[in-house]
Parts: structure tokens; sequence; C-alpha cells
């Protein structure tokens, strides 16, 4: 994922500005899965909380597929689709979530499995929560 910088606002000051790109974009995932875990619990005690989380995680994944769509961007042509199909999920379900109310849980899994990716978890379990 090529830039995280003002994506990262929604989730507070990285600690570590000193690691390589695709370790601040990790720890961007890390903390928008802490948020969505803890949105998850008080969805219906704390909606303020619910819907900024829902928010920062779109803008999240809307910066996630600017940067892929930027022809400046190193990534492979299937990866950078790959990303924007992502973004798409995340934008439609978020709205599933919020009016359907849809479980959050396929939010959180998307980014759990796109931290473990850029982390080096491999394999990947869909069944498996960090």
């Amino acid at each position: 994922m090529y830039s995280t910088r003002s994506a990262i606002s929604g989730y507070g000051a990285m600690r570590d500005t000193t690691g390589s790109p695709r370790e601040r974009e990790a720890e961007v995932f890390v903390r928008s899965i802490i948020a969505l875990k803890k949105a998850s619990e008080v969805r219906k005690t704390d909606p303020a909380f619910f819907h900024k989380t829902l928010t920062d995680n779109r803008k999240l994944w809307i910066h996630l597929a600017a940067e892929a769509a930027t022809a400046a961007n190193p990534m492979t042509r299937q990866l950078k689709a790959d990303i924007i199909s992502l973004s798409q999920f995340v934008m439609d379900h978020s709205t599933l979530v919020l009016t359907r109310d849809a479980p959050l849980e396929p939010l959180l899994d998307v980014n759990i499995q796109i931290h473990r990716g850029l982390s080096g978890q491999f394999p990947i379990s869909s069944s498996a929560h960090a």
C-alpha cells in the first residue's frame, strides 16, 4: 500500500515512524482492528464510537483505493485491482452495517487478513482472528 500518512489520522499518532512503509501500514491496520473489535462490543451502548470507527475505517479504505489507482504506485496491476475491490466491499458492507444492522465481522476479517499479509504471517486462515 503505497502511503498511509493521511489514512492514519483517525487512528491517532503512530508510535514509531522509523519503520518501513509496510511496518507503518501494518500498524495502521492493528489500530483499525482494535477499534473495530471495540466497536463491535459497544455497538448498542456507544453508537457515536461505533459510527466514528466505521467512518475511520472507510477513510482508510478510500485512501488505500486512491493510492492503488495512482500511476506512480509500484504495486502490480492485480494487487491494485484487488485493493480497489476490497475497498468497494468495505464501502458496501459498511453501509449495510449502518443501515441494516449487518454484522461487523466481515470488515474486521478483511482488515485482519490485510494486516497478516503486511506482517508476513502466512498461511492465512479465514477462520482465525488476530
